[in-house]
């Protein structure tokens, strides 16, 4: 493995008890069937907001009101096994208040919204689920 740290970016959409996830298909870098949050590299020369407006764009078809990005605290580190091998990631996520347009996937990401409570039903990503219960505590202090 080498020693890089891939910087991403990503969004957290949570909405009447249940939160946007994607689904890792055959064209993805990651493992299939595996379910993230909308992320992705930060580009060189981007803004880390303009990175999570573009990845949740890609991924799920829907426009953040840049307005409402909230940075969760913290960063989160995973070594992450992918079809490539494994690579080591961190990611800043930015909790998404408010989107609008239509869900659409693409060749490599499926969007779902998945009830909270049956989180554990899905092969989450290294991380997913704690990042889930910050934006959870971040959104009710707001």
């Amino acid at each position: 493995m080498e020693n890089n740290v891939v910087s991403t970016a990503g969004a957290l959409v949570i909405k009447n008890g249940t939160v946007l996830l994607v689904k890792h298909g055959k064209s993805a870098g990651h493992l299939d069937g595996k379910y993230g949050l909308p992320a992705g590299r930060i580009e060189k020369g981007e803004d880390i907001k303009e990175a999570v407006y573009r990845e949740l764009k890609e991924e799920t078809g829907l426009a953040a009101d840049p307005d409402s990005l909230i940075l969760l605290p913290g960063v989160w580190f995973a070594d992450i096994e992918r079809k490539s091998g494994t690579e080591q990631f961190s990611l800043k996520v930015f909790l998404v208040d408010k989107v609008e347009g239509w869900l659409s996937g693409s060749a490599e990401t499926v969007p779902e919204w998945i009830n909270i409570e049956d989180l554990k039903k899905y092969d989450l990503l290294p991380n997913v689920s704690d990042i889930i219960t910050e934006g959870l505590k971040t959104a009710g202090a707001k």
